[in-house]
């Protein structure tokens, strides 16, 4: 029986620099967080403006995991817009990679075990 390692699908945590302080997110985001985070990015698009509040609470939450320091209110004052924006799609485009990395990788193992079968 194959066990599948999940471990191996957790990607390093992530690195981000605001004010020139240092801070760290987990690579590996619950997913809960991560469709939290998502439906708010939709809404602010729309332009629900109550989002805003609930996007920097659960961005501040994801921060705090490594730099418990931060609060949704000392994250509002010092984070822009744009920084925001920023930093939610590093937060995307990072999980997109890993999956996109962990499906090729995947599809050459299945290609390899074909060869395998076929070989002579």
């Amino acid at each position: 029986m194959e066990i599948l390692n999940l471990d191996k699908f957790s990607p390093e945590d992530k690195k981000f620099i605001l004010k020139s302080i240092e801070y760290s997110i987990p690579g590996d985001l619950p997913i809960e967080t991560w469709f939290q985070l998502m439906n708010n990015i939709q809404n602010l698009e729309k332009g629900d403006i109550e989002s805003v509040n609930k996007s920097f609470e659960i961005l501040s939450n994801i921060i705090k995991i490594r730099n418990p320091e931060i609060t949704p209110e000392k994250l509002s004052q010092i984070l822009s817009l744009k920084q925001y924006y920023a930093l939610v799609m590093h937060i995307f485009k990072n999980e997109a990679d890993t999956l996109k990395e962990n499906k090729e990788e995947e599809e050459k193992k299945t290609e390899l075990e074909g060869d395998l079968k076929n070989a002579p």
